[in-house]
């Protein structure tokens, strides 16, 4: 026994309010309608929104276009024409071509162009930022004091390796202290 596929589906109605069914057809749905007062309403209403909708907009369909439009139309039409199976095979060879280049010159530069990481200026730059945020505060710059040798272990242990500050008094300046900071996925010393 073979199962029906009910005659009132949502495409059958939309179709049959957009007079779109053959004559046969629309008849058993007028018939099944009569019987459905609720999807003879659904109906009735799409048609209403249709017709408010052709009233709507059909005089802007009408209009003549604007004419740089129109000329733009004008010069899609004078192009040529070439067969959609020669376009499409021609279109798909190009892509295909494309494709194999932009696959091979990235196989083959893909070491020379990436940019080599530009440690110091990024390190330069996030020491800055620290230095602005922490030597604004005189009482709290810093988290350990200028006891080198306990400041110097301290960093030691927390960076993995010998944490010790460059010569800061050859240069004019004494060590206030340190502290320790995120960086990339590690760790960094301050020494202010």
């Amino acid at each position: 026994m073979a199962v029906r596929e009910p005659l009132l589906t949502d495409d059958r109605l939309h179709a049959y309010a957009d007079r779109r069914l053959p004559p046969e057809e629309a008849a058993a749905v007028e018939r099944a309608l009569a019987a459905d007062p609720e999807a003879m309403a659904r109906v009735a209403a799409w048609r209403d929104q249709n017709a408010g909708l052709h009233a709507l907009f059909d005089p802007v369909a009408e209009e003549p276009l604007p004419p740089r439009l129109a000329a733009a139309v004008e010069g899609v039409a004078a192009l040529p024409r070439r067969r959609p199976v020669l376009r499409a095979l021609g279109g798909m060879a190009a892509g295909l071509a494309l494709l194999a280049a932009g696959a091979a010159g990235g196989w083959i530069a893909h070491d020379r162009l990436s940019p080599a990481p530009d440690f110091p200026h990024t390190l330069a730059e996030a020491a800055t930022a620290a230095h602005v945020v922490y030597a604004a505060e005189p009482r709290h710059a810093v988290e350990v004091g200028a006891e080198e040798e306990h400041l110097f272990r301290w960093l030691s242990a927390r960076l993995g390796g010998d944490a010790t500050a460059p010569p800061l008094s050859e240069l004019g300046f004494e060590l206030a202290g340190g502290r320790l900071l995120p960086f990339g996925d590690g760790h960094a010393a301050q020494y202010l």
